[in-house]
């Protein structure tokens, strides 16, 4: 056979890279509840300061997604990209300005 590569090492590396597959797919799944949820704080809070740890929050997220999204050039749901999209800004204040009111209207949805 050939000498630079293993059947049973290749196969062996294929079930990790199966397994890293679904255990971010979970991740993935757990992190779009976790933004549902921060989303849906944010619209109970009565100030945008009140508002600012969630915001961080997000922000967080946003740029892990980023880097997974563009950098990492790894898929997520349409959801969380959407998210990440519109969520860019969350370091500029008139952007979590933005959004803390469509929040509050209920104008946003996820």
């Amino acid at each position: 056979m050939d000498k630079f590569i293993s059947r049973s090492e290749l196969k062996e590396n294929l079930r990790k890279i199966e397994n890293l597959g679904k255990n971010l797919s979970r991740e993935l799944q757990l992190l779009h509840q976790n933004v549902r949820y921060i989303l849906s704080q944010i619209k109970s809070c009565d100030t945008q300061e009140d508002a600012k740890e969630y915001f961080d929050i997000l922000d967080d997220i946003q740029q892990t997604l980023s880097i997974l999204s563009n950098k990492e050039k790894i898929g997520i749901s349409s959801k969380l990209e959407r998210f990440m999209y519109d969520f860019d800004r969350l370091d500029d204040k008139q952007h979590r300005e933005y959004y803390f009111n469509i929040l509050k209207q209920g104008k946003y949805t996820f």
